[in-house]
């Protein structure tokens, strides 16, 4: 499981250090500059009550008037008393070109405000207020300001950052407690599993003993039983012959037995063919592939195939992988039959990189495109998993290739 601190360290990083950045810089000269405002503000204030009095003293003196520096002095005299910081230069255009200059001598970084009297165009007022009191304000304020961003963005980092490390912890110790958990249930389910295979193995073996009882049961018991009655049919006519009966109560009684007889042989036929389905003799006595043959014999006589056994397998199987094989090709010539409508059959065995492989292929209508498996075709899967293989199928042009391949060894 990811822990989310690193995430939320990325995140939160770059916004703790931007809240810094807002509370001790921009803050300060924010408030720095509000100050500076005000103060500019204030200063224009001044210059237009001294160039309103200047211009009301000119009006009373005339031409004389900027030669009058008292009279200027005492005009300025009230503000500069008022703001002894403040530097005052009026500049008097006239023939000397004189510069007339009041208060402190005026320094860089004051605040500069210049003024030309509308009415005495060649008078020209400037202040220079200083901006001491500005910072000795803000030099304090300063430094409060960066430890105040600094405790305000280490509260916003490290306090999420705390929970989310305490969760990390919690949640890495659920993890693992739902990793063990599942872990056990994967243990139970896969033993589960296991247990189930091994019935369902169990249930295979089972039922093709009880396959083969049945087929021996029917072939032996059933079989010589129709057997017998046929012969006491056939015992019975030739007693009914030697009755000397009238011809016409003969022909009906031997019309009988002749009926009785044809059943009899039906039911030998079914019997047989039910036998031969359930377990084959040949798969016992004969082998895989002469059971082959003889199934691909009975179904091309049933259904006029024509049929092509090949098989080049030279590793020898056990009784299980030809149980499965002989049932594999059971099931796709069942299928063939009933959807195919085939007339030339594929049946393919051999080995291959450590594989049995086994193929069936026909030339019929191929598979539709809502082809779903049947109950048939997963009782096949069942079975070769049992012998650790897999089936397939596929449709290829106009052909469908049922396959299934399972190694030589089983493990």
């Amino acid at each position: 499981m990811q822990a989310l601190s690193p995430y939320l360290h990325q995140r939160m990083l770059p916004l703790a250090l931007v809240i810094l950045f807002l509370i001790s810089i921009v803050f300060p000269k924010l408030y720095e500059q509000t100050l500076s405002s005000q103060l500019e503000a204030q200063g224009n204030v001044w210059a237009f009550k001294i160039s309103r009095q200047l211009s009301q003293f000119a009006r009373e003196r005339a031409k004389l008037w900027h030669y009058d520096e008292r009279g200027i002095y005492l005009i300025l005299m009230p503000l500069i008393e008022q703001n002894m910081e403040i530097h005052l230069y009026v500049e008097l255009a006239n023939a000397k070109q004189r510069m007339l200059h009041y208060g402190k001598t005026a320094s860089e970084g004051n605040i500069q405000i210049k003024q030309v009297l509308a009415d005495l165009p060649q008078v020209t007022l400037q202040l220079s207020i200083p901006t001491t009191e500005i910072n000795q304000q803000i030099y304090p304020l300063r430094y409060l300001a960066i430890l105040f961003g600094l405790l305000i963005s280490g509260m916003i980092y490290w306090i999420p950052m705390r929970a989310i490390k305490k969760a990390d912890l919690e949640n890495q110790t659920l993890w693992q407690q739902i990793i063990q958990s599942n872990q056990e249930l994967e243990d139970r389910v896969s033993k589960r599993t296991v247990d189930l295979e091994k019935l369902s193995e169990r249930l295979l073996n089972i039922q093709e003993e009880e396959r083969a009882r049945i087929s021996r049961d029917l072939h032996d018991e059933l079989g010589q039983t129709l057997t017998g009655l046929r012969l006491y049919l056939t015992t019975l006519k030739q007693i009914i012959l030697n009755l000397n009966l009238p011809s016409e109560a003969f022909s009906k009684v031997d019309q009988i037995i002749q009926l009785a007889l044809q059943g009899i042989d039906f039911g030998v036929d079914q019997v047989r063919n039910i036998a031969y389905q359930m377990r084959p003799p040949e798969l016992d006595s004969l082998g895989l592939n002469d059971a082959i043959l003889a199934l691909l014999r009975q179904k091309s006589k049933q259904y006029g195939w024509q049929f092509h056994f090949d098989h080049q397998s030279s590793h020898p199987l056990t009784l299980a992988q030809s149980e499965v094989c002989f049932r594999l090709i059971q099931e796709a010539l069942t299928n063939v039959a009933r959807h195919a409508q085939a007339l030339e059959i594929w049946v393919n065995l051999f080995e291959s990189e450590n594989q049995i492989i086994l193929e069936v292929c026909d030339n019929g209508v191929g598979l539709k495109n809502d082809f779903k498996k049947g109950v048939g075709l997963r009782g096949a899967q069942a079975r070769i998993k049992h012998i650790q293989g897999q089936i397939d199928l596929e449709r290829k042009d106009s052909r469908t290739i049922f396959s299934a391949k399972f190694p030589t060894q089983i493990s």
